[in-house]
């Protein structure tokens, strides 16, 4: 993430030093990752707002776990806490086991279903020591 900050920071800086392919173009950036910054996502999200550092502050998997966030944020100016994503990466890795994403640890609906099961069997098997073929 610093290393992003800092790109961005010296891109608001070019001015005539911008490279030419960019001259006159207008280019919004979205940041990502903030969903780790988890309980401290909307601070992070209005000092890189505030700084220059992005135009768009990206939700990614946060949305999975807690739909609710952006109004929440906004309407009541509180968050709620069992609902933020903890990045356990079950929405990511799902999908390239061939199941579906969800937010299986948090989310009712993921957490029911077959795919659920699956998915633990799998995170247990790729957790077992591969035999040593040494030891043989």
């Amino acid at each position: 993430m610093v290393f992003l900050f800092s790109i961005l920071s010296s891109l608001t800086n070019w001015g005539s030093r911008a490279p030419r392919l960019l001259r006159g173009f207008s280019l919004d950036f979205v940041s990502s990752g903030g969903t780790y910054f988890q309980d401290y996502l909307p601070h992070f999200a209005q000092a890189a707002l505030r700084a220059g550092w992005t135009d768009f502050v990206g939700l990614g998997r946060m949305m999975l776990a807690y739909p609710e966030f952006p109004a929440d944020v906004l309407e009541k100016g509180r968050l709620e806490r069992k609902k933020i994503c903890r990045t356990f990466s079950d929405c990511t890795n799902a999908p390239r086991l061939g199941l579906v994403s969800g937010c299986y640890p948090l989310d009712s609906f993921y957490k029911g279903r077959a795919e659920a099961k699956q998915l633990q069997a799998k995170k247990a098997e790729l957790r077992r020591p591969s035999p040593n073929p040494l030891l043989k």
